[in-house]
């Protein structure tokens, strides 16, 4: 019998919700950060380097998680907007970008839907 559930605890999913609590917690520091009037633009700045961090890391890992980076190119860009960018656009609206954990649910949905 095949076992199709997801599997949350492997090391390469652990990592993954390690990298992105760093990420949604670094932002929650840029929103602190960002309160104060003295060291907002270091906040915004950060956030902003947060955010790519994210798209390129998730970007990256969603299209390996498929096991090969080949199909139609349709399909792969649907994947890709799905996975990360949508969740780039969520961490670059001001306040709530960064409160919001969109990159740990991004980790848990890529999960979920590839099992």
């Amino acid at each position: 019998m095949e076992d199709n559930s997801p599997s949350f605890l492997s090391p390469i999913a652990v990592l993954m919700f390690f990298i992105a609590g760093l990420l949604d917690l670094g932002g929650v520091i840029c929103l602190i950060l960002s309160i104060t009037i003295v060291l907002a633009p270091i906040g915004l700045v950060l956030s902003v380097i947060l955010d790519i961090a994210g798209l390129i890391i998730f970007g990256i890992w969603t299209l390996m998680r498929s096991g090969q980076i080949k199909g139609k190119s349709a399909k792969i860009l649907k994947r890709l907007l799905k996975r990360s960018v949508l969740p780039t656009l969520v961490e670059s609206i001001p306040i709530f970008g960064d409160i919001a954990a969109s990159w740990i649910v991004t980790v848990y949905l890529t999960i979920k839907n590839d099992n």
